[in-house]
């Protein structure tokens, strides 16, 4: 019973799937046409309650996480190419651990964590940890799990109104497709340092 259980296939998954590939699709779009605005910083505020799709499952089981982890790559290289920085906002607001508890935890089969709290939990911090990484890999913040939304949209605002543009000459024999990591120090102590990872090559 337990293995028939573990094959059970998710109904809405291509439709899940689906919807979180046109988002992402979405993001890559408007990062490419920012990408005419030269010289400055540019936000892109991302309202959704994040992606839910588990990418770490099994290929049989999870039989797009493929598709959507090469639209993720795309998009963020998109963002990172046109200097694109992603927020991403949960409008949830705090999760609502209190409802999430009272969720019958006795299952059949508790270890697949299907309708109980730990599988809850386990969709939630998915969802979040996926606005937290498009925003991480582009220089920006997600605010999730958070009461205070318009504070955070605030950040937002301080975050992209003092900053410094910092740009070099790299040696282009030594691009290719590769990813180039960049880490930006600074000597005066107590200061903390928010900038992108590093960048890709022009899209040919």
């Amino acid at each position: 019973g337990l293995k028939k259980a573990q094959q059970t296939q998710d109904p809405l998954d291509p439709e899940r799937a689906y919807n979180i590939r046109r988002s992402l699709q979405a993001i890559e779009s408007v990062s490419n046409w920012l990408a005419d605005v030269q010289g400055r910083r540019k936000a892109l505020l991302f309202f959704s309650e994040g992606f839910d799709y588990d990418i770490y499952q099994p290929f049989d089981l999870a039989p797009e996480s493929s598709a959507i982890i090469s639209d993720t790559r795309q998009a963020a290289a998109a963002a990172q190419r046109a200097n694109v920085n992603i927020y991403g906002v949960d409008p949830r607001g705090l999760s609502n651990f209190g409802e999430m508890i009272n969720i019958n935890a006795r299952s059949d089969y508790p270890q697949l964590d299907f309708g109980n709290f730990r599988g809850e939990l386990n969709e939630l911090k998915l969802a979040q940890e996926s606005l937290i990484a498009l925003a991480d890999e582009t220089g920006g913040f997600a605010i999730v799990n958070s009461g205070d939304v318009v504070g955070g949209l605030g950040r937002v605002v301080l975050d992209n109104s003092r900053y410094y543009v910092l740009g070099y000459y790299s040696d282009t024999k030594n691009w290719n497709t590769r990813f180039l990591k960049i880490e930006v120090k600074v000597k005066r102590p107590g200061l903390q340092v928010r900038a992108r990872k590093g960048f890709l090559p022009p899209d040919p």
